[in-house]
C-alpha cells in the first residue's frame, strides 16, 4: 500500500475530519494561486496600457516601447505557465491524496492482501468486452483504481463511467470484480430500478424466476446454474442491498470465472468536492456497500 502524500493528515482524527482538513486546505491553496494570477493579469494590462500611452506621446522611443512590451509579455507568459503548472500540480496532488485516504478507511476492515490504491490509473475498455449487458458499449473512462487479492483471488475495484456509440452515458458508478475458481455457466442478476438505464438481455440466457424478489431480473445459461452458485446468505445479501438517492441500482455479473459488480451512484460518490465541505453521509455508505460487497463476493460457491 502507497503512502499518503501529504503532512497534512492527523492520526488523531477520524478520516472525515481528515478529508475535511485536506479539502480546506487545498482551497486556500488553489484560492491563493487563483488570486496571484489575477493580478498579474492586472498588471500586465497596466503595463501594456503605459506602454501605448508612451508610445503616442514619444514616437521616437517605438523601438524601446517595443522591447520593453515584449519582455513584459514574455514575462507575464512565463509566471502564468509555471502557475499553472503548480496549479495543476495542486489539484492532481489533492485528488491522490483525498483518494488515497478514503479507500485506505473504506478497505481497512476488509481482508485484502497486496492491495494497490492508484488515484489516477485508467482501466482498458478490453477489461469489459464480454460483458454484454449493456446496449452498444463503446467506450470506458475509470480512475480511484483499487488491487489486491481476496481469498487468494484477484480483486479489482474503479469507478467508471461507460458511453455507448452515441457517446451517451450508459452507467456511471463503482465497478467491484472478482477472479473466481473455475466455473461453469454463468448468472447475471439485476435490481430494477424506474430511473435507472437499465440492462439488456443477453444472447443464449434465459430469465430464471422464484430465486429472487420482484425487484430483481435474474438471467442466466441455465436453471441449474443459480444453485450452484449462489447460497442463501448471498440471495439474502443481494436481497439487502438498498436502493436510494445515493446509490440507485446493483447489477452483478458471474462469467468467465470471474464476478462484476456493477453499483450505479450519484457524481458525489465518485467526484472529489472542491468548494463544498465534504459529505460524512456519503462517505460513510461508500464504506458500507464495500463492505456488503465482499460479504457477497465470499459467499459465491
Amino acid at each position: 500500500m502507497s503512502e499518503i502524500k501529504t503532512n497534512n493528515v492527523e492520526s488523531n482524527k477520524s478520516t472525515y475530519e481528515n478529508l475535511e482538513i485536506l479539502r480546506t486546505n487545498f482551497l486556500k491553496e488553489y484560492n491563493k494561486q487563483q488570486k496571484i494570477s489575477i493580478v498579474i493579469l492586472v498588471v500586465f494590462i497596466v503595463l501594456m496600457l503605459a506602454s501605448f500611452i508612451i508610445l503616442i506621446s514619444m514616437p521616437d522611443k517605438i523601438h524601446y516601447v517595443l522591447i520593453a512590451a515584449l519582455v513584459i509579455f514574455l514575462g507575464t507568459f512565463l509566471i502564468t505557465k509555471k502557475i499553472k503548472n503548480e496549479r495543476i500540480k495542486s489539484v492532481t496532488t489533492y485528488v491522490e491524496n483525498y483518494r488515497q485516504l478514503i479507500n485506505e478507511d473504506i478497505y481497512k476492515n476488509i481482508n485484502l492482501q497486496n492491495m494497490e490504491i492508484n488515484p489516477l490509473e485508467k482501466i482498458e475498455e478490453s477489461t469489459l468486452e464480454n460483458i454484454n449487458i449493456f446496449d452498444n458499449f463503446e467506450d470506458l473512462h475509470s480512475n480511484d483504481v483499487v488491487k489486491g487479492k481476496f481469498q487468494n483471488h484477484d480483486f479489482l475495484s474503479y469507478s467508471a463511467a461507460l458511453y455507448n456509440t452515441k457517446n451517451e452515458i450508459i452507467f456511471y458508478g463503482k465497478i467491484f470484480t472478482l477472479n473466481l475458481d473455475e466455473t461453469d455457466g454463468s448468472l447475471i442478476i439485476h435490481q430494477k430500478n424506474e430511473k435507472g438505464k437499465g440492462i439488456i438481455k443477453p444472447i443464449n440466457y434465459q430469465e430464471i424466476n422464484n430465486v429472487f424478489s420482484d425487484k430483481f431480473i435474474c438471467y442466466a445459461s441455465s436453471e441449474e446454474i443459480v444453485d450452484k452458485l449462489l447460497d442463501d446468505k448471498a440471495i439474502k445479501n443481494i436481497e439487502n442491498l438498498i436502493q436510494d438517492e445515493v446509490f440507485s441500482d446493483y447489477t452483478f455479473v458471474i462469467q468467465d470465472s470471474k464476478i462484476y459488480a456493477f453499483v450505479s451512484c450519484r457524481n458525489d460518490v465518485i467526484d472529489i468536492p472542491l468548494k463544498d465541505p465534504v459529505k460524512e453521509e456519503i462517505f460513510e455508505k461508500q464504506k458500507n456497500l464495500t463492505e456488503i460487497i465482499f460479504k457477497i463476493f465470499k459467499e459465491i460457491k
